[in-house]
Parts: C-alpha cells; sequence; structure tokens
C-alpha cells in the first residue's frame, strides 16, 4: 500500500493566495471561518471562476471539494479541468446541494499545465464557498476509498519529517485494518464513513 498525495497547494484552504480570476470576470474572493474559500459573483457574467494551476505529468486525475449550497444560482459544472490553454476534460457535474464533489477521471496524456476550475453562479450576487480541496491521482483517490477513508484534504504546511498533503502508507494501514478507519496526525484531514468533521 503506498503513499496517497494531495497535490494541491494550501487545500484547507488557508489563504486566497493560491487561487486567481480573469480581468473579464467580476469576482471577489474572501476567506470565512473553518476554512471557507467565499465566490462572490458581482455582475451578470456567466462562465465565472476562480482557477489555480499546476504542473502534472502524464496520468489519470480527480479534483474534488466541499461546497456550500449556493445562493443567488449556481453552474452546475461546478469544477472543471481544463488542460491549457484550452482542452476542457470532464467536468464534476453539481445539482446545487451542499456536499462533495468530485470529478470524473479524466486522462492527461502529456506533462501539462493543467488549470483547475471552481465555478460560481452567472448571476450578480451568486455565491458559494469551497473548502477541503484536493487534487489526486485516480489511483490514490481509488486507494483512499478502499481504505475507508471518505475525504482528505492533506494541510498547507509540512510537518517535522517535511511532508505534507500525504497519508503515509503505514497510517493507510492501520486505518483500513481498524474499526474507527480513521486516526489524527499532524497534517492531513480524514473522514470517518458517516461522520461529519475532522476525525
Amino acid at each position: 500500500m503506498s503513499d496517497i498525495r494531495n497535490l494541491l497547494p494550501d487545500p484547507k484552504p488557508s489563504s486566497t493566495a493560491k487561487w486567481s480570476t480573469y480581468a473579464s470576470k467580476d469576482i471577489s474572493l474572501q476567506m470565512l471561518t473553518d476554512h471557507r474559500l467565499h465566490v462572490t459573483n458581482n455582475a451578470d457574467i456567466p462562465d465565472s471562476y476562480i482557477y489555480t494551476q499546476l504542473a502534472l505529468p502524464a496520468g489519470t486525475y480527480r479534483f474534488g471539494a466541499e461546497v456550500s449550497d449556493p445562493q443567488n444560482g449556481y453552474a452546475s459544472n461546478l469544477l472543471r479541468m481544463v488542460v491549457t490553454p484550452r482542452l476542457e476534460l470532464d467536468p464534476a457535474e453539481w445539482n446545487g446541494k451542499m456536499g462533495r464533489v468530485v470529478t470524473p477521471a479524466n486522462k492527461v496524456d502529456t506533462d501539462s499545465t493543467v488549470e483547475f476550475r471552481v465555478m460560481v453562479g452567472p448571476n450578480a450576487g451568486s455565491k458559494i464557498w469551497v473548502r477541503h480541496l484536493f487534487v489526486m491521482t485516480d489511483s490514490d483517490y481509488q486507494q483512499m476509498i478502499d481504505a475507508g477513508i471518505e475525504w482528505f484534504d492533506g494541510d498547507s504546511q509540512a510537518n517535522s519529517s517535511g511532508r505534507c498533503n500525504t497519508i503515509e502508507s503505514r497510517r493507510l494501514q492501520r486505518w483500513h485494518t481498524s474499526s474507527r478507519a480513521c486516526s489524527t496526525g499532524s497534517f492531513e484531514t480524514c473522514r470517518r464513513p458517516g461522520a461529519p468533521g475532522t476525525c
């Protein structure tokens, strides 16, 4: 059993610094309590989103987030992956309900810069918040599910060993064989099946 890695910097998140918008959009970003990244569309502009970019090797990836109930409309394609400059991959479809959303497994054919987008509704005053985001290889995502861990976002800070955003294989094995199916640590956030909040 190998380590699980969240490839997204500052996945909780702890600030807005890793997220950007384009000049053609009119979006406000702010941090709320409990690591909630709050996104507001200030104008009637469809296809509005915030984004971050990662340089990734060829592989198959998933993008996930916890999301709030929307206000004043929402975008059904909540999470998008775009291989720059314009190759759109399969988005995460969303029904506008608070919860966890994950894209299908998306194949990136060659080493690429991938843009990860979080959509907000098309109307002036459309709002959502997201938190506990991840970008993982599909194999890591499947390993997480197989280990009985419903959600993992990592942390923005490395622990004393220098690791960050990683569930180590020895912990995975312990969770997999434990009735708790989850354990505390200095740099991971996870969920027991059916349990709200962090463990």
